[in-house]
Order: structure tokens, then sequence, then C-alpha cells
């Protein structure tokens, strides 16, 4: 019983009830491309650190 217990906390970590059987990955899928919006959202934000980077070295220079 314990080794049961154990799997079900683990799902709950996910999004996905147990229930859901072989469409659980399903959310997987519908999820991919907002998490490539979330990717496109942030990499202007790195380039500007990595610009800001880039200044500070040739500063030191």
């Amino acid at each position: 019983m314990k080794s049961i217990k154990q799997e079900q906390r683990g799902t709950e970590k996910y999004a996905s009830p147990p229930n859901r059987g072989s469409t659980a990955n399903t959310p997987n899928k519908e999820n991919q491309p907002h998490q490539d919006l979330s990717a496109d959202r942030l990499l202007p934000t790195a380039n500007q650190q990595a610009r800001n980077l880039a200044n500070d070295l040739t500063k030191l220079k």
C-alpha cells in the first residue's frame, strides 16, 4: 500500500489527473506552443543581459 500512496503523491505534482488514462500526455502536447512562446518572450531579456555583460567587460579593459 505504501508504494501506491507514493506513486499518487508523485502524480499530484503534475497537472493531468491520474484518472485520465491514456490521454494523460495530451496536455503536454497542447502546452508545447505556450512553452515556446514563453521562451520567445524571455529571449530579449537574455539578449539584453548578454549586451550588458559585454559592455561591462569592455569597460574593464
